[in-house]
């Protein structure tokens, strides 16, 4: 649902902060 891919739970928005953060990294 939309309301789910704008707002998912804590658990989701930690393993994307995660994968955001991983890639920075690499990318740096």
């Amino acid at each position: 649902m939309v309301v789910k891919f704008a707002f998912p739970d804590a658990r989701e928005w930690k393993y994307i902060v995660q994968s955001l953060a991983a890639l920075i990294t690499e990318a740096n």
